[in-house]
């Protein structure tokens, strides 16, 4: 397992970048960069099971493990999702995601760390790194 870590300097307020995590519409905008079609099913909200998926019905499922609003956002992947099924195993599971987030002089600072399987490293990086740049043009956007 390898670790990607990213701070991201956005031009707008933590709770702006907060709705950027967790409203559908926004996500959908800043996640086109690891897929097209990218989304989410669920209740954002602590304890809550979300499947992210690619537009074909697969994906990976987690846990919201830290709920905390514009401070912390943390998800515990517990498995794949195939066809619209959750199967508790798969390259990620019990692997993390952390976004936190800390506002100081009009912008905000958000700091991401993703658990990455070895052989994802690489290509992953690369699509925070297209993901960086959807995410300050939202910022940007009313």
């Amino acid at each position: 397992m390898k670790k990607i870590t990213k701070e991201i300097i956005v031009p707008c307020s933590a709770n702006k970048v907060w709705e950027m995590l967790i409203e559908k519409e926004k996500y959908e905008y800043w996640t086109k960069a690891f897929s097209p079609a990218s989304t989410y099913l669920g209740e954002m909200k602590l304890g809550e099971t979300i499947q992210f998926l690619d537009g074909e019905n697969k994906g990976v499922a987690a846990k919201i493990t830290t709920f905390t609003p514009n401070v912390q956002l943390t998800y515990t992947f517990i498995g794949d999702v195939v066809e619209g099924n959750v199967v508790e195993e798969g390259a990620f599971t019990n692997y993390h995601e952390r976004y936190s987030l800390e506002e100081k002089n009009d912008v905000t600072i958000l700091n991401i760390e993703s658990d990455i399987p070895d052989e994802y490293f690489d290509m992953m990086n690369t699509l925070w790194d297209a993901a960086e740049i959807k995410i300050i043009e939202l910022s940007k956007m009313k």
